[in-house]
């Protein structure tokens, strides 16, 4: 979560947004102003809020409240995931939902929190170490499933 000021010493608060957003573009933005010109290029640049000076501590904490809110939809949408294509159908797996996985000759059994089922799919440990970005103890086992 980043505060802006609309005018800062060296760089304005909508161009340090907009090189904010080149580099992190899931970011939370607020401005808090004493300038209420430049409302529309804040939302230009995805700013969450756009607070005018003098602000009342109770506006600011509901904004707070919000932003904190969006931050960690933001950060659980990052979530990282696996897709796997069994025989009758594909799952989307979050990866820390993963609780171990089997390799059971040519095919793997992938236990999770999630489903009272395991997925059962026709690939080799080392497929799914690609697709999850895992490292490998040995053929059998899995040791960073998160």
């Amino acid at each position: 979560m980043i505060f802006l000021d609309i005018q800062m010493e060296g760089m304005g608060g909508i161009e340090a947004a907009k090189t904010i957003r080149q580099s992190n573009a899931d970011r939370v933005i607020i401005f808090i102003t004493g300038i209420k010109e430049h409302v529309f290029e804040a939302f230009d640049v995805s700013a969450s809020h756009y607070l005018l000076k003098p602000i009342a501590e109770q506006k600011f904490m509901e904004v707070l409240d919000r932003a904190i809110e969006e931050a960690g939809k933001r950060k659980g949408q990052k979530e990282r995931q696996i897709f796997i294509r069994t025989k009758n159908q594909g799952y989307t797996l979050k990866r820390n939902s993963i609780l171990y996985i089997e390799n059971r000759g040519k095919k793997v059994e992938i236990h999770t929190t999630d489903m009272e089922d395991i997925v059962e799919t026709y690939a080799g440990m080392e497929e799914l170490v690609i697709w999850g970005q895992w490292t490998l103890r040995s053929r059998a086992e899995c040791s960073s499933c998160q």
